[in-house]
């Protein structure tokens, strides 16, 4: 038997983002992901904005399960800000911590993030910290050395037993993604963040599973992606409301516990594999 585990939609992320041009490779790539939708027996995908994108290929929607990503809430979950080593090490006490962590890539249009660090440069407790990797990273540094931020702050990927600490150190996380990629991908970070009990923005189109879960579970703020002021005044909002932002995290909490847990994921994957 044959699934396909599918994570992303290749080549539409290539052409959305403008890195793949060439119309002959564009062709053959997607014929080649034709095919193999085709032949297996089942597909799983990350969310039903990815499913809806399948099916438009001429799948059939009954072979394709939606299992999403996870996070295992026995190792991420929330800690106090008095408990957590990270804040100290990075001299983040006393700051409101805006954090994007993950992929600097091109995907997450995170050049538009520090356009509105800019617009809030003038906050001296207000901080946004970049934690991660990425092609993007050199040319986002570059920006905030160009506009001169001292409200910006890059940091390498962390260790994996440290992570529960630096996704806790935010007061508030950046879910962003390039406009037309909904269904392409489905960021995973939002479910750490979820299970740490932490409120986000989400930059991503309305048709996206990020802005469904957003919504559903009232774990967090959903804007437009490029719209730079939307992003501006929802930072502020954070900034000015703690105690319901403290409740829009736990909210997220509740949630990745309940269904976005890694026991609720691995359990759909048994189920596939016995009913195959």
């Amino acid at each position: 038997k044959f699934i396909y585990a599918c994570k992303d939609i290749y080549p539409e992320i290539g052409i959305v983002t403008g890195k793949l041009k060439n119309p002959f490779l564009n062709f053959l790539l997607d014929k080649i992901n034709l095919l193999s939708f085709s032949q297996a027996d089942k597909i799983t995908c990350l969310g039903e904005d990815m499913k809806k994108r399948i099916v438009e290929k001429s799948i059939d929607d009954n072979k394709i399960v939606v299992i999403h990503d996870w996070a295992d809430t026995t190792k991420l979950y929330p800690v106090p800000l008095a408990e957590n080593p990270f804040i100290k090490k990075h001299n983040l006490e006393g700051k409101f911590v805006v954090m994007y962590s993950g992929n600097l890539g091109v995907t997450q249009d995170l050049e538009r993030v520090i356009e509105v660090a800019k617009h809030l440069k003038e906050r001296n407790d207000l901080k946004f910290l970049f934690i991660g990797e990425g092609v993007n990273k050199s040319v986002l540094q570059d920006k905030a050395k160009k506009y001169n931020l001292q409200n910006v702050e890059f940091l390498p990927y962390q260790k994996h037993d440290e992570l529960i600490y630096s996704l806790n150190a935010a007061s508030l996380h950046l879910v962003t993604m390039q406009k037309g990629l909904a269904g392409l991908i489905v960021p995973s970070k939002v479910y750490g963040i979820m299970a740490c009990g932490k409120p986000f923005i989400a930059c991503v189109d309305k048709d996206s599973e990020v802005y469904d879960i957003t919504n559903k579970f009232n774990c967090g703020v959903s804007v437009e992606p490029e719209d730079i002021n939307s992003m501006v005044i929802n930072i502020k909002w954070s900034y000015d409301h703690p105690k319901e932002l403290c409740e829009i995290g736990n909210n997220g909490h509740k949630a990745s516990v309940s269904f976005f847990d890694r026991k609720v994921s691995s359990n759909k994957f048994n189920k596939l594999l016995i009913e195959l």
